[in-house]
């Protein structure tokens, strides 16, 4: 009988990249929303003992964040000895720069930050759960806060501007949804066949950029289908299309699970070239 995954999650898109990432996998993936956590203990008892679920993959994001439900879910799948993945973020970390490694303790003041927090504790209270971080992501897949969507931003501010000032002092490692679905399936099959391995996982692109550096990588790309750009100009201080750096350091995703890291300049002309054709831009004729 397979191992069955169940992804707690409102963003169907994530979900889309699970399937994706799982589907080669002798493994049974199920889906359900954050609705689930409405759930009292006798319910998720019966729902447990009725699916017969292995493994969870809690991405509910901060929109959907309640302590108490949460609590309860992480009770009842500890009392069950089922695992618990929670998919997290590096604004754990406030406007904390430079390196960030996974034993650093987060200590926020803003509000994001601080329910993030909140969320990781209760998680981490069971002994079989684990919290991935999240550099900023390439596409957003959701409304949270957290899933800032990089390229859309990148994009829009290249196009609707004739001169776009970044910083090149705020940087980041950049990672795309299906590149976090590979590794979070990576894991759940590593655990699933016994790895032992608990607690925070920061999970990050193989190389970093500044955002003036982000900006003109995708400059060229758009430049490159015709697209007619924002001059791209470096600036020293704070962020214009990223509040703060995302510099997860950390080696424990590679040493403990052998998650291979990608640069972030690969697939990034498909994924240009995937927004142009979902946003619907078009080039402007030549004169």
């Amino acid at each position: 009988m397979a191992f069955r995954v169940l992804v707690v999650t409102d963003s169907a898109s994530f979900y889309s990249d699970l399937e994706v990432a799982f589907g080669p996998l002798s493994l049974s993936l199920l889906h359900k929303g954050t609705s689930l956590l409405e759930l009292n203990e006798s319910e998720l008892t019966a729902y447990w003992m009725a699916e017969k679920i292995n493994f969870i993959v809690y991405a509910g994001f901060s929109l959907n964040f309640n302590a108490v439900r949460l609590q309860a879910l992480t009770q009842s799948c500890a009392a069950r000895d089922i695992p618990l993945i929670h998919v997290s973020s590096y604004q754990v970390f406030d406007a904390q720069q430079g390196s960030v490694e996974e034993g650093v303790k987060p200590e926020p003041n803003e509000p994001l930050s601080l329910s993030l927090l909140a969320a990781e504790n209760i998680i981490l209270g069971g002994a079989r759960n684990m919290v991935l971080r999240m550099p900023w992501t390439l596409m957003s897949c959701s409304a949270a806060l957290e899933d800032e969507g990089l390229l859309d931003r990148a994009c829009k501010a290249l196009l609707g501007t004739s001169e776009l000032q970044v910083s090149d002092e705020v940087a980041g490692f950049v990672m795309s949804w299906p590149e976090v679905a590979r590794a979070v399936t990576a894991m759940i099959q590593q655990v699933l066949c016994g790895a032992e391995n608990w607690g925070v996982f920061h999970i990050r692109s193989s190389d970093s950029c500044s955002e003036a550096e982000f900006a003109d990588a995708v400059a060229r790309l758009l430049k490159s289908e015709g697209f007619s750009v924002a001059n791209v100009v470096a600036v020293k201080g704070g962020g214009y299309l990223m509040q703060r750096s995302a510099l997860l350091g950390g080696r424990r995703s590679v040493d403990d699970f052998g998650i291979q890291q990608r640069s972030f300049r690969v697939g990034l002309k498909g994924a240009v070239q995937r927004w142009v054709k979902l946003s619907g831009y078009i080039p402007a004729l030549a004169p």
